[in-house]
């Protein structure tokens, strides 16, 4: 019997090299794309963009959770310190490790400071701590009560 050969409609592994050259000079940038080592295989510059860009997105994700521990209220509007938070979790929710409900609540009280300690205490007494969404309107008339 005798082997079956490539047809027209298939690509030599030449051709499919030159073919994912092409692509990968249409979907990366110049600097991205010229410091690519040389693979021998698609499959092997996959795996090497798979995990350059999973390292970066863990890296990102410890970077966001940091500054949602150590984010403070300071002399911001409520509403503005709500929107900085809500944006950090935004941005983990894309990650592999999106922010817990719990994580919210808790590093939103720690970061008013001392003149939100009475609402700090009061949420905290609670038999269950409200979810972010809950926390946000109460915080906000809190804000109003005390100017």
């Amino acid at each position: 019997m005798s082997t079956s050969t490539a047809t027209s409609t298939e690509s030599s592994p030449a051709q499919s090299s030159s073919s994912s050259s092409i692509w990968l000079q249409a979907t990366l940038s110049q600097p991205v794309f010229s410091d690519l080592p040389d693979f021998l295989s698609s499959r092997d510059l996959w795996q090497y963009l798979t995990a350059t860009c999973a390292a970066l997105t863990s890296s990102r994700a410890i970077q966001l959770r940091h500054q949602l521990q150590i984010i403070n209220k300071e002399n911001l509007f409520v509403a503005v310190y709500l929107a900085k938070i809500t944006s950090i979790k935004d941005s983990l929710q894309s990650s592999s490790s999106p922010a817990t409900d719990i994580e919210l609540v808790i590093n939103t009280l720690r970061g008013l400071g001392p003149e939100y300690q009475p609402f700090t205490t009061a949420i905290e007494a609670r038999e269950r701590l409200p979810s972010f969404a809950e926390l946000k309107p109460l915080l906000l008339n809190h804000e109003i009560r005390l100017t």
